[in-house]
């Protein structure tokens, strides 16, 4: 599906590779990668419109009456060829902006670009009357020596126009985040403007203070002991290895294993590539499909700063092979029973801790499936899972905010 690109994208993850090496050094190199990306999506997105045309003028038609079987069935494979062509094109655009994404992470803080995520596809950037305002902006922040995104490049960066890292907060660490809205002529609709200055203003007393009144209740930040421990390393080397119609699979860990799965494997070989689970029929098992968590903006660390090689890179999100994390369930809980806890895998892809304090009134506790899923998206260590998830500061944070409550709930 991405073929015809191969190309194009090989050189921007190289490109990539090459600003993560030297991301002060190399700053302008930012600005030139942001300024193809713009070039590659405005083109897709004139390419979807042509064959929207195209496709509606298909369908008028094939409503025509008098058509012959031949020519109405010619018409409706056009049609559906119209069609996945139009998602051909919108999956080039978000591995386009997967690349948008690893820019921001390179230069700012993982876990307050996080917070910037929303559910809302910012939609085409060409056509839009703000655009060439904000590519403006974009230039200008490189000319005075700020580095800067335009949000309308990634799939995460989901809250103001322009994203702008303080290279004065370097080098221990990522960027604090300076977040800049737009307005053209007389700023649009007001009401919109002011919901939009609200959600910054929320989102950014969040960062700084990790604690957000919603409506579901306290959403709390709790800080990790340790940063991110990943396999990024063993899964560029297992999936650059992969063989043509074949498989690999490798225990990576105590009860943690990687299966990755050539699309070209006949069917009747697959179940080969999970031999592990022989002799283990009784244990629970809790399987991540990595695939799909690729294709879903959920604001986890961006894939082209995991998988290091670029054909590799490409081939994945060609679709040319499958990843799936698999975690012993069983074995996990033996190792952690120590602890006094053990965790439960629910169907809903959440966790549900067990063994927990007699007295603690907060009834249940869940990781949620969007945390488990670092396991996938991020291929992070189980050891670190545990350490810093299972049974480390984010329970006594927890017990810490329980405890808080307590009054309230008598």
């Amino acid at each position: 599906m991405l073929k015809r690109y191969r190309r194009k994208l090989m050189d921007l993850y190289g490109r990539i590779r090459e600003l993560e090496a030297d991301r002060v050094g190399k700053r302008v190199l930012a600005l030139e990668i942001q300024e193809e990306l713009l070039r590659c999506i405005v083109q897709a997105e004139a390419r979807i419109r042509r064959r929207r045309v195209s496709n509606a003028q298909t369908k008028r038609d094939m409503s025509k009456c008098g058509n012959s079987r031949e020519i109405s069935s010619n018409l409706r494979d056009l049609h559906e060829r119209g069609l996945a062509y139009i998602q051909g094109q919108k999956k080039l655009i978000g591995c386009l902006r997967s690349i948008g994404d690893a820019l921001a992470f390179i230069y700012g803080d993982r876990y307050e670009l996080k917070q910037l995520m929303s559910n809302n596809d910012s939609g085409f950037i060409s056509g839009k009357r703000g655009t060439r305002l904000e590519r403006a902006a974009l230039r200008a922040c490189f000319q005075w020596g700020a580095t800067a995104v335009m949000n309308d490049l990634t799939n995460t960066l989901r809250q103001g126009d322009i994203t702008l890292f303080r290279p004065d907060h370097w080098p221990d660490g990522g960027s604090p985040v300076f977040l800049i809205e737009l307005k053209s002529g007389r700023g649009g609709n007001k009401k919109r403007a002011a919901r939009q200055q609200q959600a910054l203003a929320d989102t950014m007393k969040y960062i700084q203070t990790d604690l957000r009144q919603t409506e579901n209740g306290v959403r709390m930040r709790a800080p990790l002991t340790e940063e991110v421990r990943r396999h990024d390393e063993a899964i560029t080397r297992l999936a650059k290895d992969l063989p043509r119609r074949g498989w690999v699979t490798t225990q990576v860990e105590d009860s943690l294993y990687y299966i990755i799965i050539d699309c070209d494997l006949p069917e009747d070989g697959v179940s080969e590539a999970f031999y592990f689970l022989r002799g283990r029929e009784h244990h629970h098992w809790h399987f991540i499909y990595v695939n799909k968590l690729r294709d879903m903006v959920l604001g986890y660390y961006p894939l082209p700063l995991l998988i290091h090689d670029p054909e590799t890179l490409y081939r994945f999100y060609n679709g040319e092979f499958v990843i799936y994390i698999a975690v012993n369930v069983t074995s996990l809980n033996e190792e952690v029973a120590s602890r006094g806890i053990f965790v439960k895998s629910e169907p809903d892809g959440s966790w549900k801790l067990g063994g927990l304090k007699p007295d603690d009134n907060w009834d249940e506790r869940y990781i949620l499936s969007r945390t488990v899923g670092l396991l996938g998206a991020e291929f992070a260590s189980l050891r670190w899972f545990i350490d810093n998830i299972i049974s480390g500061p984010m329970n006594i944070q927890m017990d810490k905010f329980i405890l808080e409550q307590q009054p309230r709930r008598q």
